[in-house]
């Protein structure tokens, strides 16, 4: 029994260990810095998603508003239309996501990045999620692979608010007097914007990874090298 879990913790600690040694090489060995051109594609990629985050905020912030003055049928109406935003757009950080996966397999190195931190998130099932998140990520060995965890759990989450969201939205818009349906509906906001944040860190990142120059041993990075 002892043996047992001595070779368990061993092993768990063995795995914690090659992570770590691979995110200080990868530091060590690779420059990554977001290029003019990346740079470019960030600014595109992170301004259509706050604009689309935007709108249905607004819609949201204008049913609440409505609300607290009591026109009912006004805060409905924006309901709908926060709702409808956010269905129309509910495919674009997920789809976003899924081509970070794809193009990761085409860095020759991916930067170091922080697990999802549990204490980011109010809905109990994120947190869950980003605590099995946080724990995963220190087994795996390659900084690659802890890259599409992340990803690949940023996905479940936007899967899951946005379901929540929905759901909660039309159960307001058939009984607007519903105000715990209120504050699950400014929680799941809460909890969304944390994600579309995790999810543009996770594109400036891999940006930055597929503009990696290797660092010949002894010698100034090639971009420091070129500026000098």
């Amino acid at each position: 029994m002892w043996f047992i879990a001595f070779t368990l913790f061993g092993g768990l600690a063995f795995l914690v260990m090659m992570g770590h040694i691979d995110e200080a090489r990868t530091l060590r060995e690779w420059e990554m810095a977001l290029t003019p051109e990346g740079k470019a594609v960030f600014s595109r990629v992170a301004t259509q998603v706050r604009h689309e985050r935007s709108m249905a905020e607004q819609s949201y912030e204008r049913a609440d508003e409505a609300r607290a003055q009591g026109s009912w049928e006004e805060a409905a109406r924006f309901l709908r239309a926060g709702s409808a935003v956010v269905e129309s757009c509910s495919g674009t950080l997920p789809e976003l996501l899924r081509n970070l996966s794809v193009l990761s397999w085409q860095a020759a190195a991916i930067l170091p990045i922080a697990p999802l931190h549990p204490l980011n998130f109010r809905l109990a099932h994120l947190r869950t999620m980003a605590g099995v998140h946080t724990v995963l990520h220190h087994l795996l060995a390659t900084t690659r692979e802890r890259f599409r965890l992340r990803l690949a759990v940023l996905r479940y989450g936007f899967r899951a608010a946005i379901g929540l969201l929905l759901r909660n939205t039309h159960a307001l818009v058939a009984r607007p007097h519903a105000r715990p349906a209120w504050d699950r509906v400014a929680v799941i906001r809460t909890d969304l914007g944390t994600l579309t944040d995790e999810s543009l860190e996770s594109l400036r990142v891999l940006l930055g990874s597929l503009a990696a120059v290797q660092v010949t041993a002894g010698a100034r990075p090639a971009r420091e090298a070129t500026r000098g």
